[in-house]
């Protein structure tokens, strides 16, 4: 995956509704150049699908992020299993022989607690540290990407559950395609998709295979100077100086630390970074994980509850992630 796969994967992160001629022009490429790197990015595994996801200010929820440490009795199939099939948890990383990261959205507050009840009570856990996190904005996320905002809150009609949930299974489906499906008129629909790409209530993005054979993925865990450096400003600047490398940080609500995801084709470059890092007077301290296995719960992406109200509005569930 070169850096220009890395653009196209964070501009379609943002909105896969975007047009391949859009894209190109954004890209400095031709329409041909952008589509035949979609394609390669399907068919290798990397894009798993085009999809749809409700703002974290929807749903109720907010970004977790937990550490399990076992006591190596587990076997680990069978308890990632388990935790993924929890409706809050996201993605589960190991990155150790005993040690896993937990990404969840929780409702807040009691959320929190029943999830960290949930996590200590599985089979060979031997504690499970969960701390409420929030996405850091970057250069490369729009405000349209929940990995750089919460989004705003919103109702949806009917109609727009309608589109939405045939969005949900292909979020690039040709506008004639949703037209049929739905049963609505161009115009109808056209007015639909506005009012849902201006809502900010709704992520028009794609699910990513986070592991592709060409790339070694990795936790850069930051502890530091909050006197110094803030963590946005932290973050843009690990973007800058590893752009190729960076995707997304989360900032931790009970101390200074910012958990990175980043990638690379090269072990090496994980030391330069980490050599990088230990010279700069804003940062404390430095762990890396490499991460040997990730794995995502398979919802749907939406993540409500269609519950009719009596006004016609269909209402959005804070839970069922």
């Amino acid at each position: 995956m070169d850096r220009l796969d890395k653009t196209l994967l964070l501009k379609l992160l943002c909105n896969s509704r975007t047009s391949y001629r859009k894209l190109a022009t954004q890209m400095g490429v031709t329409c041909p150049t952008i589509k035949r790197r979609v394609d390669q990015l399907v068919e290798a595994g990397i894009i798993e699908r085009f999809t749809v996801e409700l703002s974290q200010e929807t749903l109720g929820v907010a970004w977790a992020y937990a550490e399990i440490i076992t006591d190596l009795s587990e076997n680990r199939d069978d308890l990632i299993h388990e935790v993924c099939a929890h409706e809050s948890t996201k993605e589960i990383y190991a990155v150790g022989p005993k040690r896993y990261l937990v990404f969840a959205e929780l409702p807040y507050p009691d959320g929190v607690y029943e999830y960290g009840r949930f996590l200590r009570g599985i089979n060979g856990v031997r504690s499970a540290e969960l701390v409420p996190a929030r996405q850091i904005p970057s250069g490369q996320l729009s405000y349209n990407c929940k990995y750089a905002s919460r989004g705003k809150k919103a109702e949806f009609s009917f109609q727009q559950m309608n589109v939405l949930g045939h969005l949900a299974a292909d979020a690039r489906m040709p506008f004639q395609e949703l037209a049929e499906k739905t049963g609505y008129k161009q115009k109808r629909l056209r007015r639909i998709l506005k009012e849902l790409d201006e809502s900010g209530a709704v992520h028009f993005t794609i699910s990513m295979n986070n592991t592709p054979e060409s790339c070694i993925s990795f936790i850069l865990k930051i502890g530091f100077h909050e006197s110094k450096v803030t963590p946005r400003e932290l973050a843009s600047w690990i973007e800058e100086e590893f752009g190729r490398e960076y995707w997304i940080s989360f900032l931790l609500a009970n101390k200074p630390v910012l958990i990175n995801y980043m990638t690379t084709d090269n072990l090496s470059k994980i030391e330069t970074i980490i050599r990088r890092m230990k010279t700069s007077e804003y940062i404390d301290d430095v762990e890396t994980m490499l991460i040997y296995h990730i794995e995502k719960n398979s919802g749907n992406g939406l993540g409500i509850s269609q519950n009719a109200s009596p006004t016609g509005v269909l209402e959005v569930s804070p839970i069922a992630i």
